[in-house]
């Protein structure tokens, strides 16, 4: 099965763009409660929303501003005025996620845009074996804007040299275009299928 995971999905921006693609499943996932209605109701029955990020562990965690894009579990360092405005949010282990659902035999599209938490999730994925189920992704190193993770986007692209593209993409090789439509539309129009 070609599967489409969208990993931050806010309230749906990139869902819209892959509706209609021929993906036997879309599954989003986003913690900030404030964008499920937009999302499942954009969702309906084309699509899984998942009330919950991916990370490398599974837990409740703390939201940085709930509803915003670049709501994350970092407050990035632009955002310092915004630290009281949170959420309790639930994450889930990648891994144990990818385990569950995902078959050996499926074609994982994935795009990571989870201000911060891009880096764990790789690295769980990496360290569990079950990222030999991605056959593509395409990620946004949020991390670079938060001081404390900084480091984190070389060190995990570090791991992935194994995989060049386009099996392993940043933003800024696969996003062209005028709108995210056109963006997403652009890395996807350009994969093998």
């Amino acid at each position: 099965m070609r599967i489409f995971l969208d990993v931050g999905a806010h309230t749906g921006q990139t869902l819209a763009a892959v509706i209609g693609l021929g993906f036997d499943q879309i599954h989003c996932f986003e913690p900030a409660a404030i964008c499920w209605p937009a999302l499942e109701k954009l969702a309906e029955r084309q699509a899984t929303v998942w009330r919950f990020g991916l990370w490398n562990q599974t837990t409740t965690a703390t939201l940085y501003e709930p509803g915003r894009p670049g709501a994350g579990l970092w407050l990035k360092d632009s955002r310092a005025a915004m630290k009281d405005h949170t959420q309790p949010c639930r994450v889930v282990r990648a891994s144990d996620w990818f385990a569950e659902h995902i078959g050996a035999r499926d074609r994982v599209y994935l795009k990571l845009n989870c201000e911060g938490c891009e880096c764990d999730v790789i690295d769980d994925l990496l360290d569990s074996g079950e990222f030999d189920k991605v056959a593509y992704l395409m990620v946004d190193f949020d991390a670079r804007k938060i001081a404390d993770l900084k480091h984190r986007p070389a060190q995990v692209m570090a791991r992935l040299a194994p995989f060049p593209p386009p099996r392993v993409l940043r933003t800024k090789q696969a996003m062209i275009g005028g709108t995210h439509r056109d963006r997403i539309r652009h890395w996807l129009g350009g994969l093998p299928q």
